[in-house]
């Protein structure tokens, strides 16, 4: 079955244990998804601490301030995973990459101070993050570049620091955006990361289009165009998870159509109970009730081995200290709700142990 890479080396399937998908320990959004709001009133938290003063305004629009757009502090991290650990979770997988202030240094500490295992990722987000190379290099550099990460460990092209020890363990989360269903360079990130991935066996992670401002519509369906392009380069859909698949969990024809092509659908935004306004007022905002119930439904029809768990924690606002759920979650709220809507013992294995396990070795 082959070996599953962390920042602390190899380990064996059978050592990974009960398993998160995607979160971020350790990144830097801000870049990315601050935009001024339109009233005046609100533009003024730019640069505003994250308070319970403004607390309600970040859950209708979490990128109102920067500050809430970074996690940074690893004392922080090691007490905000320490819940999870304690709640017998064995393992997380760190879908931050380069363009996203990812920090390998901090996140093998974290993984020895923690006891936990911390999968590292490979693999370029949101074409604003991509680093300059990445316009520059052509598919076959780029899927070089994952597999070097994936096989030899590390390397960070922006910093020009020399590989380092740490082997990515995935690839992705690899962004999709505007123009829906990708930008151009986020095409081509696609294209190279079906040719890494058919080369070496590890799972692969997209985040989907989520949000079309122009037609007003918070929960894009347009994977299956992804999936048309990866598979025609070579990608092993069985090794696919879909990031974010839970904003589309009110359409259930939609996620049969993706599942009986063989991929995973990763339901990872649990706790996170809030809006986007800065796209367009009451953008997003799925609830864990519906979360819950589109698992309940695909766990009926059999499809319990092709779900996979996880919280996307990733701005403050996700962690305990600032109001938010943590990456325990799941483990102290969302398992019990599968048990009492009648998911089976053996379903939540599949999804917190087996589907990672199954995806991650390589």
């Amino acid at each position: 079955m082959g070996t599953i890479n962390t920042v602390q080396g190899p380990i064996l399937p059978e050592k990974l244990g009960i398993t998160t998908m995607h979160e971020h320990v350790f990144a830097d959004l801000a870049d990315i998804f601050y935009t001024a709001p339109q009233d005046p009133e609100l533009r003024k938290y730019e640069n505003s601490p994250v308070t319970m003063e403004i607390l309600g305004f970040l859950r209708r629009n979490p990128s109102l301030t920067k500050q809430n757009c970074f996690i940074n502090d690893e004392i922080l991290s090691q007490k905000e995973l320490k819940y999870f650990k304690d709640l017998g979770g064995d393992s997380i997988v760190d879908v931050t990459l380069e363009g996203m202030r990812r920090n390998l240094k901090k996140l093998k500490q974290v993984s020895i101070k923690t006891g936990l295992n911390i999968i590292a990722a490979t693999g370029w987000y949101l074409y604003p993050t991509h680093p300059s190379y990445v316009e520059k290099k052509n598919i076959e550099e780029l899927s070089n570049i994952m597999i070097q990460d994936l096989t030899e460990g590390i390397e960070n092209e922006t910093e020009g620091t020399e590989n380092s020890d740490i082997k990515a363990g995935v690839i992705g989360e690899c962004g999709c955006s505007n123009p829906i269903p990708y930008h151009p360079q986020e095409k081509k990130v696609l294209q190279a990361s079906a040719i890494a991935q058919s080369k070496t066996g590890a799972a692969f992670t997209i985040h989907p289009a989520l949000i079309d401002v122009e037609k007003r519509i918070g929960s894009v369906q347009c994977a299956e165009v992804y999936l048309d392009l990866i598979e025609n380069h070579g990608c092993d859909l069985t090794k696919l998870y879909l990031s974010h698949a839970d904003r589309t969990c009110i359409y259930p024809d939609y996620h049969h159509k993706l599942l009986e092509r063989g991929i995973i659908l990763g339901f990872d935004c649990f706790g996170k109970n809030y809006y986007w306004d800065v796209a367009y007022v009451g953008a997003g905002g799925r609830s864990d009730s519906e979360r819950v119930t589109g698992i309940v439904n695909l766990c009926k029809l059999g499809f319990d081995k092709q779900i996979t768990l996880a919280q996307d924690c990733c701005f403050k606002t996700d962690l305990r200290k600032y109001g938010g759920f943590g990456y325990s979650h799941i483990l102290r709220s969302i398992i019990p709700m599968l048990k009492i809507s009648g998911v089976s013992n053996k379903q939540i294995n599949n999804m917190l142990v087996e589907n990672p396990k199954r995806l991650l070795a390589f």
